[in-house]
């Protein structure tokens, strides 16, 4: 005679109590509304509490006849001591059996989706610690307090028919022992998902029916991150999507004497992780109440020097945060460029606040191009060449400039480059199509730059996108490559800088390049999505870093 089976979990992130049973296809489902273990009574309680009602309720709805009734539970230690302790002593003639099952949750996504930070936001949303362990091609984390594993399977910078094979492999022997959730990472600052990530969860829904996926957008902080909701929601049907932002947002503004902030405090976690551990499902309508948390800091220095005062403009009078709101969508938030003297008292324009100008010293080393002859430059034409990954602003910024320099230019493809120039001869920038760091892609990126630059005047841009705030190894490797050709002609351009954190970013490059000029630029506005509370207005992030770029890399012309 078949038992039945039951299993029990207590949310740790929002000490809610969850029931679910064991159907015929053996997938867990969680109880329907109607049950009576649906009640507040049996929910919004805890083990500690009422664990004796909760396993003469279960025995007496689901043991009928006493078939025999398995209880699986999830959740901490004290809970699971509780819910033994009352099988004892009130179940004693009812064949029911406690046992203890822990949580083993897998989270993919592409690189600087966000993973890792979603583990750690969770987690320290109630001061949880957890040990990590470097698996390989996974990292582990033990939270041995709730009995939960996480699986964090390693990101790549496009998910490829090797990272699908990997990770569904992992997702195989891991539903063999307990696996309930896979957790698929989408960072909504992209405003994008690919045609390869679309084939991969079609693929975790098709052959593990079993375990629940659950699309997590994070990063969301800007209007663009609504597209991917709906993208997302379109191609997946029955999966949950939840966006939210897993820590602390921070858009800065730099101005001399002045800097102000928007500040976006973490939300979406707790829905989270109630549909996560407990199955309830909730509607988008905690995205209204998260815009509350967004906090206007003015930061003025003081005339004693350079201490700063805060004023919390949510706390001041209505009128104030109207002018406030009104200067967001008048000045940049992320700053003016401060002007900045060169070596050679040349006066350089555009310079990040934080770089010191120091040009690059690198000596130039001797490598075997094989130059195509094909490739011809109008004489007198300056010639710039934008390269960087896949999503880092090039197509964007070279549109930006091409308003600054009043110039309508015209697109030709090439392959590997796109070129743009002007009717008269004076530009031609030449686009280096998307990397996405692999060996072969980064030596044919480096033949093509190399290629391009016969003349040795022209000057190379390195794009990094500002807003991921990470590096990889591979790509530094090809900085300090390309700087190699021409290091006076090369200049790191951080895009979408709209984050006060980006100062990390700078450290990063020079720790590993050297003295490279850094410049700061956010190409177009960037719409944050946000309405200020107690107005009607939309924050938004004006562009900046055009103008300085511009003079620096064209004079001007």
């Amino acid at each position: 005679m078949k038992r039945n089976v039951i299993k029990i979990v207590c949310n740790p992130y929002t000490d809610r109590v969850s029931y679910f049973f064991k159907n015929e296809l053996d997938e867990w489902v969680i109880f329907s509304e109607s049950s009576p273990l649906s009640r507040k009574y049996y929910t919004n309680t805890s083990l500690e509490q009422r664990s004796s009602d909760i396993v003469k309720k279960l025995d007496e709805v689901y043991n009928r006849k006493n078939k025999g009734l398995d209880i699986y539970y999830e959740g901490p230690d004290d809970g699971y001591f509780c819910l033994s302790k009352a099988i004892k002593e009130c179940l004693q003639n009812s064949d029911v059996v406690g046992k203890r099952q822990t949580t083993k949750i897998v989270v993919v996504g592409k690189t600087g989706s966000g993973k890792t930070t979603l583990i750690n936001g969770i987690a320290d949303n109630k001061g949880y610690k957890i040990e990590i362990t470097n698996r390989g091609n996974y990292v582990q984390y033990d939270d041995n307090i709730n009995h939960i594993q996480w699986f964090e399977i390693n990101g790549s910078n496009n998910i490829e028919e090797n990272d699908m094979k990997n990770a569904l492999s992992l997702v195989r022997q891991l539903s063999e022992n307990g696996l309930s959730k896979v957790i698929y990472c989408i960072a909504g600052d992209s405003g994008r998902i690919e045609d390869t990530e679309r084939v991969f969860l079609s693929r975790v829904n098709d052959q593990f029916p079993e375990v629940t996926t659950i699309i997590a957008l994070t990063k969301c902080y800007k209007d663009e991150s609504q597209f991917v909701v709906d993208e997302v929601e379109k191609i997946t049907e029955q999966m949950p999507v939840f966006p939210l932002l897993a820590m602390e947002y921070k858009a800065n503004k730099i101005e001399r004497g002045m800097a102000e902030s928007i500040r976006i405090n973490p939300f979406g976690l707790k829905e989270f992780c109630s549909f996560l551990f407990e199955g309830k499902k909730v509607s988008y309508s905690y995205l209204d109440s998260y815009k509350a948390a967004v906090q206007l800091i003015k930061k003025e220095k003081s005339t004693k020097g350079d201490q700063v005062k805060n004023t919390d403009i949510l706390k001041a009078e209505k009128k104030g945060i109207s002018d406030a709101t009104k200067s967001i969508a008048e000045k940049s938030i992320s700053g003016s460029i401060k002007d900045v003297q060169g070596k050679n008292n040349n006066e350089q324009v555009g310079i990040s606040k934080y770089d010191e100008m120091i040009l690059p010293s690198f000596a130039a080393e001797n490598t075997n191009i094989n130059v195509d002859s094909n490739l011809s430059f109008h004489s007198g034409a300056e010639k710039i060449i934008v390269v960087g990954k896949r999503g880092a602003g090039k197509t964007t910024l070279i549109e930006g400039l091409e308003k600054i320099s009043g110039l309508t230019l015209n697109v030709s493809e090439y392959g590997k480059y796109r070129l743009y120039e002007d009717a008269n001869g004076e530009f031609q920038w030449y686009e280096i199509k998307g990397i996405d760091l692999g060996k072969d892609e980064i030596d044919n990126a480096y033949k093509t730059i190399a290629d391009l630059r016969q003349d040795s005047t022209a000057k190379l841009l390195y794009c990094i996108s500002g807003g991921v705030g990470r590096i990889e190894e591979v790509e530094l490797d090809l900085i300090r490559k390309l700087a190699s050709m021409s290091s006076n002609n090369i200049y790191i351009v951080l895009t979408l800088c709209f984050k006060e954190d980006i100062q990390d970013t700078i450290d990063i490059i020079h720790k590993a390049v050297g003295n490279i000029t850094i410049v700061q630029t956010l190409a177009k506005d960037y719409k944050t999505g946000i309405k200020i509370p107690g107005t009607k207005e939309t924050a938004v992030i004006s562009s900046f870093g055009l103008e300085g770029l511009y003079q620096m890399v064209c004079g001007g012309r």
